[in-house]
């Protein structure tokens, strides 16, 4: 009957918004939230206002915090999560990067002449910060525009949102175009070779459904 089907329903949302919400009580503050608000203090002065944002942990439970949401069937907002999980994993991968350059530079002081003609920061110490600003801005692009394949989208709205020293030289446009053309590049080959459909839409799970509302995508 339809009394222990809504019974049961209820309880498999009620027990996954209780396993999103021990997600973010476990991964601490930076786990809740969009992040946006995270990443324009990294990008603006290279601090955020939670230290744990951009470690593995945080990113993890964001993630496991975002599957619960999702089959307790709640929205969990549109280009934020997106955003902060794609920037955070940019930026891992970006301070290993860093710290591998250091290592060379260290090894071959000449090899900083080189870099310097790239604009991307002095590597003279361990932390370049105008390299790693960069790395979080592309990253940041091509989370949202995996999101919604829209790679030009993901540029013009990190720049219009996130973005600090955009203009700091003319290299960073191409740079995140890139960067997010890489990203979606990948993004439909993986989910061509793993599902039989050709992607699957993000709107349709975090925003609405058009099987259901009949909407005109192409108004959107």
């Amino acid at each position: 009957g339809w009394g222990p089907m809504f019974g049961f329903n209820l309880l498999i949302s009620l027990g996954c918004g209780l396993a999103a919400t021990a997600c973010s009580y476990i991964g601490g503050p930076g786990v809740p939230g969009s992040g946006l608000p995270e990443l324009i203090s990294f990008c603006s002065c290279g601090y955020t206002m939670e230290p744990q944002f951009f470690s593995l942990k945080t990113m993890i439970f964001k993630n496991l915090s975002m599957t619960f949401v999702l089959v307790a069937g709640v929205c969990v907002g549109r280009e934020g999560p997106a955003i902060a999980i794609g920037a955070a994993t940019a930026h891992m991968v970006g301070k290993m990067l860093n710290m591998a350059i250091y290592g060379l530079v260290q090894s071959n002081p000449r090899l900083n002449e080189t870099l310097s003609q790239l604009s991307v920061g002095d590597f003279s110490g361990p932390f370049s910060g105008q390299f790693m600003h960069e790395i979080v801005h592309i990253g940041a692009s091509s989370g949202f525009a995996c999101a919604f394949y829209a790679p030009i989208g993901g540029a013009l709205f990190v720049y219009e949102e996130v973005a600090s020293h955009w203009t700091q030289h003319q290299e960073m446009t191409s740079r995140v175009l890139f960067g997010v053309a890489i990203s979606v590049a990948l993004d439909l080959s993986f989910s061509n070779a793993f599902t039989t459909d050709a992607h699957t839409l993000y709107e349709s799970i975090v925003i609405y459904d058009r099987t259901h509302f009949q909407l005109d995508l192409a108004l959107t």
